[in-house]
């Protein structure tokens, strides 16, 4: 019987590391995704387009 609760110990952690494994895989691509479709502006790109340039 002891067994049997051991082994079912084990297939739960398991299942619980697979399931944390993958939640947090599926988030970073997702987020890698949205940094590729949506790329953040450089510094110096951030710089060329302040507001005073556009008054000129």
């Amino acid at each position: 019987m002891d067994e049997i609760g051991l082994l079912t110990a084990i297939v739960s952690l398991i299942t619980a590391t697979v399931g944390f494994v993958t939640a947090n895989m599926t988030a970073y691509l997702e987020l890698r995704s949205q940094k590729e479709k949506n790329p953040t502006p450089r510094q110096s790109e951030k710089d060329s387009k302040t507001p005073e340039d556009k008054g000129d």
